[in-house]
């Protein structure tokens, strides 16, 4: 029981959210804190449903949907071990905006809201910490809906892995399926696939795997324009 206490502290401690906080907070965190596994397909949260805890990903990987009026889903976000999900239903009222479903065989650690609203209300640095990462997760949110409004199917999928990597880091493994990906830049996983072919055949990528190579990133930066 201690060695899952000590990991769980490590976890938050590796979490941006929960890094600046003390050894004594974390402890508090995870006192009541559920570590759960799911696999594929597993439903995590429905929307409407009245939020309990806050997720932390520990391993595998979440997908956020809606559902479209045809009936389809369309992924909101992807979610990879460090990251969370619930900082917006910290305030009591609010219900699931979106369904959360396991990509893979997943491990959560469910943080109980009551004990982040107390250290919220108790600790104006973490409130200031809270805030920041919401305003952080409704930024990306934005740019992601200017991105299917406004871009070209080409533009998005460049957007995408310009952003997914850096000028000294150019291989990308994808965080997911390829129809997810697409799903969440708003395209077919036909229209994606292509999309890597051409960036491929004009050696703009290479492709092995899941693994993706930006072999020029000035002609990547100049489809974004």
């Amino acid at each position: 029981m201690r060695c899952a206490l000590v990991q769980r502290r490590a976890s938050l401690e590796r979490c941006a959210l929960f890094a600046d906080l003390t050894d004594e907070e974390r402890s508090l965190l995870i006192l009541d804190a559920v570590e759960r596994y799911y696999v594929r397909d597993d439903p995590i949260v429905k929307k409407g449903d009245a939020p309990t805890s806050l997720l932390l990903v520990l391993a595998g990987k979440l997908k956020m949907t809606c559902q479209l009026p045809d009936g389809n889903e369309r992924v909101i976000d992807i979610l990879s071990p460090g990251q969370t999900y619930g900082e917006a239903l910290v305030s009591p009222g609010g219900t699931h905006p979106v369904f959360v479903t396991a990509l893979a065989r997943t491990q959560i650690l469910h943080i109980e809201l009551r004990a982040i609203r107390q250290l919220a209300a108790r600790e104006p640095r973490f409130r200031l910490r809270l805030m920041t990462s919401l305003s952080e997760r409704i930024l990306l949110l934005k740019q992601d809906i200017v991105a299917t409004s406004c871009l070209a199917p080409v533009q998005r999928i460049a957007g995408y892995l310009l952003a997914s990597s850096t000028p000294t880091q150019a291989v990308i493994e994808l965080p997911a399926y390829k129809w997810v990906i697409a799903s969440k830049l708003a395209m077919t996983p036909e229209a994606f696939s292509r999309a890597l072919r051409d960036f491929v055949e004009s050696k703009i990528i290479a492709v092995q795997g899941k693994h993706l190579h930006i072999l020029d990133r000035p002609r990547l930066a100049a489809l974004v324009q």
